[in-house]
């Protein structure tokens, strides 16, 4: 377990220095190249510039790191105490808010084979689509996790109508299919972000979807209150990753015919 943590850590800095690198190059050197400056030269005037950079590099490394860590712990604690409160057989009354993850597939092919531009140019078309549905729908975007988002509904029902929403919209839009998950109960939030199991589970089952595929659980299906028009198929009890017990998905489809 700690060779694969150091692995991970690894593997996550080397694409952060090559980020910063790129950056580098882009923002420092090339400019000066453009103006006939050869490498000593071009050294010799950056190098001041590039030490602030690394610096800063160095501070934002440890700033996100602490954030994410922070994250995580406090999500394990919520998880924790949610499992006390099921023993205790805490009930919990009214109706439950939903949260939905959604993502387009394929980004990061996209971004390999057609550049950083044209998949910076894809996501933010993605936002637009995203935010569109999610407002019509009363629902609030969370946060925009690279090529993916976090929705807040205040139930089930908006939070269905808003994932359709946002595949009617991205197909509209020529981009790569989206799909998303959808789970619904109780949930802790905290500096305007969410934590807790039902997050969790939204979030891994968004990653089993497949593209043009929306996937909620048996907390959703139960809550629907929208009529017909839509209905459930049953995918079965799967294993998600980071989810200790196997979840019931259902696939939401539309009824055919006028």
């Amino acid at each position: 377990m700690l060779i694969r943590v150091i692995r991970a850590t690894a593997e996550s800095m080397r694409h952060v220095v090559d980020a910063q690198r790129d950056f580098v190059e882009t923002a420092l050197m090339e400019p000066l190249a453009e103006t006939g400056a050869r490498p000593t030269e071009m050294l010799t005037a950056t190098a001041s510039t590039r030490r602030r950079y690394r610096d800063l590099g160095r501070r934002s490394v440890e700033l996100l790191l602490d954030r994410f860590a922070d994250e995580a712990i406090f999500q394990n604690i919520v998880e924790m105490m949610e499992v006390a409160l099921d023993e205790q057989r805490v009930t919990r009354q009214g109706a439950s808010p939903a949260i939905a993850f959604m993502d387009l597939s394929g980004y990061t092919r996209l971004a390999e084979e057609a550049g950083d531009h044209e998949a910076a140019s894809q996501a933010a078309r993605f936002i637009e689509a995203v935010e569109a549905a999610t407002s019509g729908a009363g629902g609030r975007l969370v946060k925009v996790l690279g090529d993916g988002v976090m929705l807040h509904f205040a139930d089930s029902d908006s939070a269905i109508h808003a994932a359709l929403g946002v595949l009617g919209r991205v197909h509209e839009a020529g981009l790569p299919p989206a799909r998303g998950g959808v789970n619904s109960g109780p949930m802790v939030r905290r500096d305007g972000d969410y934590f807790g199991s039902v997050v969790n589970v939204a979030a891994r089952a968004a990653d089993y979807a497949r593209p043009h595929e929306i996937l909620v659980t048996q907390e959703v299906v139960d809550s629907w209150t929208g009529g017909d028009r839509l209905y459930f198929r049953g995918i079965g009890a799967v294993s998600l990753k980071n989810v200790k017990r196997r979840v019931e998905l259902f696939q939401v489809l539309l009824r055919e015919g006028p």
